[in-house]
């Protein structure tokens, strides 16, 4: 698995610069993003970034979520957009990489499913409730049932990554079940709730505002981020990006792709 990994980073690495950087590439700001509705946006701010300000975005596609941080560190693309801010902050005390926020995208909510029920006070004792497996959201699932009124966390600073030991109330005992975030839609039918990312829940045809029991208040340290190398924040293709990424047009495709579902992160925290 490793050369696997290993091979395609090197393909990766040469496709971007093999043959070297022409005058015409140095005008060109590559940026990562991950397979999906959120390359869809990217696509159109590189249409409005091209138009409005005449920077030409190059979109590189990653299948996971470490790579584009690493690609963004080594040099290999100039921007990414595509995590959270809790996300960015714990990688960055992990990694070290000189890596800052230029600006940010849009907020995604988390929601809570059920096939069961209809609501969170219809949950039973002793309820099985799914949750994110991962070191971003789980936290980020436990804060969610909190705000639901399900269990109450222990005193713990914000941005503090929570855990189920973290639980110090659970009035109606509940199970947790920790699983793949992409595998959640799937397990619906095998427990009575699930805490379910929006990007794993609208292609499983589950939209928060119509489907969900419970759908996440707004969590500034969950807004999604475009990342650049520090000192490159002020650059004047970075702050293109940027403008073009907060444009009527992307928020209006945001609005459709993600079906009311995608919130400016900008009109929250800027």
């Amino acid at each position: 698995m490793k050369l696997i990994k290993s091979c395609a980073w090197i393909a990766l690495s040469l496709g971007l610069y093999a043959c070297g950087q022409s005058e015409q590439e140095k005008q060109v700001l590559k940026v990562g993003t991950i397979a999906g509705p959120e390359t869809q946006l990217m696509e159109m701010a590189r249409d409005v970034a091209l138009q409005e300000s005449g920077v030409n975005i190059e979109i590189v596609t990653f299948e996971d979520y470490v790579l584009p941080n690493t690609a963004l560190a080594d040099g290999l693309i100039d921007a990414n957009a595509m995590q959270t801010e809790h996300y960015f902050d714990a990688m960055l005390i992990a990694t070290g990489y000189p890596l800052v926020r230029a600006g940010y995208t849009f907020i995604y909510p988390v929601g809570i499913y059920s096939a069961q029920y209809q609501s969170i006070q219809a949950l039973p004792q002793g309820a099985r409730i799914a949750i994110p497996n991962d070191a971003s959201n789980e936290p980020r699932s436990l804060l969610v049932l909190a705000q639901a009124g399900l269990i109450t966390l222990n005193d713990t600073p914000v941005g503090t990554d929570f855990a189920t030991t973290d639980i110090k109330d659970n009035p109606l005992q509940l199970q947790f079940v920790a699983i793949d975030a992409a595998q959640l839609p799937r397990m619906l039918g095998d427990v009575d709730a699930a805490v379910i990312n929006t990007n794993f829940a609208l292609p499983a045809g589950l939209l928060p505002s119509r489907d969900a029991i419970f759908v996440e208040q707004v969590n500034p340290q969950y807004a999604n981020i475009i990342a650049v190398k520090k000192g490159h924040e002020n650059d004047p293709k970075v702050q293109a990006l940027v403008k073009a990424y907060q444009s009527d047009a992307v928020v209006a495709l945001a609005e459709k792709l993600f079906e009311g579902q995608a919130l400016p992160a900008w009109q929250y925290l800027q």
